[in-house]
């Protein structure tokens, strides 16, 4: 696959100054196996080149700019709220060996004011290009602009990529690169793989429990609602949560954003809750903490890749191993998963066909309506003036780890080999604990669950690129515990649904009045082959016979929430024309009821 190959066995404490003496490998891919291992600061400190460095986020650079050992820190650090201006004077800075951390999004910034004072040539030429973190630019595929330093990192002579959780690229051009493997002669560490009846049960046990010791609790849990959620259904004092600063994040925690915090900082709470924007990119210094990554296959978001962010994520504490470290999490029980490989193919052929489609489409001289395939747009790029596609490799590996990451939460024997492949040992533990479903609070929030399993049912139906793989899933065990939102999901427009603010019970009385109209053609047929022109049926036997064909069609009262009780006259509804006389029953004893002299087309709905 690449250029060369070199695996070096070490010590889990190792660092990589002990491995690669002369500094980080030029043109080399680096799978440097455990976080904090020193591969920033080794290139930090190596004042024989000068270095742009790309990191993931924000907190990355301030963290070193204010690192304890001045030796640490880059000499500069460019995110949003650096002016051109300030940029400029940065790359005015000629010495050799100056080093400029960068987030993704900021990199056209700096090559622009390159380009600006003549050293464009001078950097892609002389320069050191790190990609560190290399992962982050397949796993955040949400950030519109996260791919942009591969425009420009064919143009550098000197590059490398630097991961302790790699995603191997289908780019065949990192053939080019030679690549670097460090490997440990023992597990990193101990996890315990808490497989859950109830992910919330197993999780609010751990938090009510935490006060019987004296560490700091690190949860990572990749959604704001459900954090929210947890909070107010255990019994903590305080907490802290890390999440981005959103309008939308704030108002889903509301009287909970006291506990937000912008940056994790010390001192930490006794109980410290973290979305994925804090699964990596920033040290937690030596303390007793227990680390905890929470997964559930119900919440799609929360489902991060082991071997990338759940890695991460547990590998924050410096200077000293964790207390302890849990992953609590459920599965899907499914034997079979579907592999890298396969994942692989599967979105190569959807670009292929999509691009193909979409340039015949405008070659052919349509307009740009193809364009609307939001498919398209995630896999390839778009040329502005003529709108033809060009497939987008990167975009394509998005994809694929997104879909290949959630594999592995088909089965608990998939995400214990994850673990162990990331060279921890693993200790799978069973929890029975729940949720008490009948308390206030949980009656409270059925509003939250209808909306947001709505949200991932909408999510995995919705995506036309993911479908295929993961929908009827998600589905299945949707129904299985809220078969409400599958029903309004196949019945009732979404603008009703959101219109309504997810009230339940408005939702299920308009399910059960679109399930009766879908059913009243059939009721009709059938009634019309039970009831014949001409004869009489007593009101004993009308009854009897619709109610077997309300309960056949499952015709709901929307009052009572059961199958309606039918009325003699509801056969004028059903479209016989009928009139009453008295006559015998099946019985032969002599009662009121209809004759019926004959159909109307017209149909109202039994209500």
């Amino acid at each position: 696959m690449f250029k060369s190959t070199t695996t070096y066995t070490v010590s889990k404490l190792a660092y990589l100054d002990t491995i690669f003496t002369n500094g980080l490998p030029v043109n080399a891919f680096i799978n440097k196996g455990r976080c904090g291992i020193g591969g920033t600061s080794l290139e930090i400190k190596d004042k024989s080149r000068s270095t742009l460095i790309i990191v993931p986020n924000i907190g990355i650079i301030k963290n070193k700019l204010n690192a304890t050992d001045l030796k640490d820190r880059p000499d500069y650090g460019v995110w949003g709220e650096r002016s051109d201006s300030q940029i400029l004077e940065y790359l005015n800075d000629r010495r050799l060996g100056v080093k400029i951390m960068c987030t993704p999004e900021s990199i056209k910034r700096v090559f622009k004011a390159a380009d600006h004072i003549g050293r464009l040539q001078e950097i892609f030429t002389q320069w050191l290009l790190l990609l560190d973190e290399s992962h982050t630019f397949i796993s955040e595929a949400y950030r519109e602009n996260i791919l942009l330093p591969f425009n420009y990192f064919w143009e550098f002579t000197n590059k490398t990529i630097i991961s302790a959780t790699p995603y191997f690229f289908s780019d065949e051009r990192f053939n080019q690169l030679d690549y670097h493997e460090i490997n440990f002669d023992e597990p990193l560490d101990t996890i315990t793989l808490v497989n859950s009846a109830s992910v919330e049960g197993a999780l609010k046990h751990i938090l009510e429990t935490a006060h019987e010791d004296d560490c700091s609790y690190h949860i990572f849990y990749n959604s704001v609602t459900a954090i929210r959620d947890i909070i107010l259904k255990s019994n903590i004092k305080g907490c802290t949560i890390h999440c981005a600063r959103s309008t939308e994040n704030m108002e889903k925690l509301g009287e909970l954003t006291k506990y937000f915090t912008d940056e994790p900082a010390s001192p930490y709470n006794k109980i410290n809750f973290y979305t994925s924007k804090y699964f990596e990119g920033w040290d937690l210094p030596k303390q007793r903490a227990i680390m905890v990554l929470v997964t559930d296959v119900f919440k799609p978001h929360t489902k991060v890749g082991i071997g990338s962010k759940g890695k991460q994520a547990i590998g924050r504490l410096r200077g000293i191993s964790p207390q302890k470290i849990y992953h609590v999490t459920n599965h899907e029980s499914h034997s079979k998963m579907i592999l890298l490989s396969e994942y692989k193919q599967m979105f190569t052929r959807s670009a292929q066909s999509l691009i193909e489609n979409n340039n015949r489409y405008l070659n052919e001289g349509h307009a740009k309506k193809f364009l609307d395939n939001k498919g398209l747009y995630k896999l390839a790029d778009i040329d502005e003036q003529t709108g033809l596609a060009s497939i987008n490799l990167m975009k394509v590996d998005q994809q694929i780890n997104e879909s290949a990451a959630n594999e592995i939460y088909r089965n608990i024997s998939f995400i214990k080999r994850d673990w162990e492949q990331s060279f921890f040992k693993t200790v799978v533990a069973t929890s029975d604990y729940k949720i008490d479903t009948k308390t206030k609070l949980k009656r409270a929030s059925s509003m939250d669950k209808f909306r947001e399993d709505y949200e991932h049912l909408k999510a995995y139906k919705g995506d036309s690129v993911g479908t295929f793989y993961m929908g009827k899933n998600i589905e299945d065990y949707i129904r299985s515990r809220n078969p409400l939102v599958v029903d309004a999901y196949n019945l009732l427009d979404e603008a009703f649904i959101t219109g309504s603010k997810f009230n339940v019970k408005k939702i299920e009385t308009a399910v059960i009045l679109k399930s009766n109209e879908l059913s009243k053609t059939k009721l009709k047929q059938l009634a019309k082959k039970v009831f014949k022109r001409d004869e009489f049926y007593a009101n004993s036997d009308i009854r009897r016979k619709l109610d077997k064909l309300y309960v056949k069609l499952n015709i709901i009262n929307p009052k009572t929430g059961e199958v309606a009780k039918s009325k003699p006259i509801h056969l004028e509804q059903l479209g016989f024309r009928i009139e009453a006389r008295k006559g015998k029953n099946e019985a032969g004893e002599w009662e009121h009821g209809y004759t019926i002299t004959s159909y109307d087309l017209g149909l109202k709905i039994v209500g």
